[in-house]
């Protein structure tokens, strides 16, 4: 048993030496203002830029996460955020804000979607083109969010998209009922189920 437990000990060691950054991998918290009452709901990071929606609106660190700043109040709060291009695009309920000068100023870009609209995930698609996941489905932005209109075909009807990932050919969305891709963009192709087990 000793010498079990030597000899693990000495293996590990040996681990560390050899890959020293499995030593190093921790994780930190960066502590953004009124931190015990904020509920983080998404994020994004582009070099030393973050953003982060919160449900009081969103916080913005220019240098990887050591200060902060409020750079739009919200008190409804963002419930999805993403970069694509020179865009910062904050989804809640209620539709779309976009920031095109790093965060300081926010414009509504709700052309197209329904009112009260709940805007859960947002994903950015080849130079212009956006995805918004929401209460009443899928809606895609083919001008760099200025109008939307709905790609709903194979999803049924007022489908909740909670989450969107895309890849070089295909859209995936993740939904109470499983995860649908989409390997035409999203215009119209039929969706297909994904199995995952």
């Amino acid at each position: 048993m000793l010498r079990t437990s030597l000899v693990n000990f000495i293996a590990g060691i040996a681990l560390l030496l050899i890959f020293p950054q499995w030593s190093e991998a921790q994780w930190v918290k960066n502590y953004l203002p009124y931190t015990n009452f904020l509920t983080i709901s998404a994020l994004t990071v582009n070099g030393n830029n973050i953003f982060v929606g919160t449900d009081y609106g969103v916080f913005h660190s220019s240098d990887s996460g050591m200060s902060w700043k409020m750079v739009f109040p919200l008190s409804n709060g963002i419930v999805s955020i993403s970069q694509s291009s020179n865009s910062i695009f904050a989804g809640w309920y209620g539709g779309l804000f976009r920031s095109q000068n790093n965060g300081i100023t926010w414009n509504a870009e709700s052309l197209g979607l329904p009112e009260e609209v709940y805007v859960y995930s947002i994903a950015s698609y080849k130079s212009n083109m956006l995805y918004a996941g929401t209460d009443l489905g899928m809606y895609l932005s083919t001008d760099t969010g200025v109008s939307w209109s709905i790609v709903n075909t194979g999803f049924p009807v007022y489908y909740d998209i909670y989450a969107i990932a895309v890849n070089s050919r295909n859209i995936y969305a993740g939904t109470w009922r499983g995860v649908y891709r989409s390997i035409d963009s999203g215009t119209g192709d039929v969706p297909e189920l994904v199995e995952i087990y």
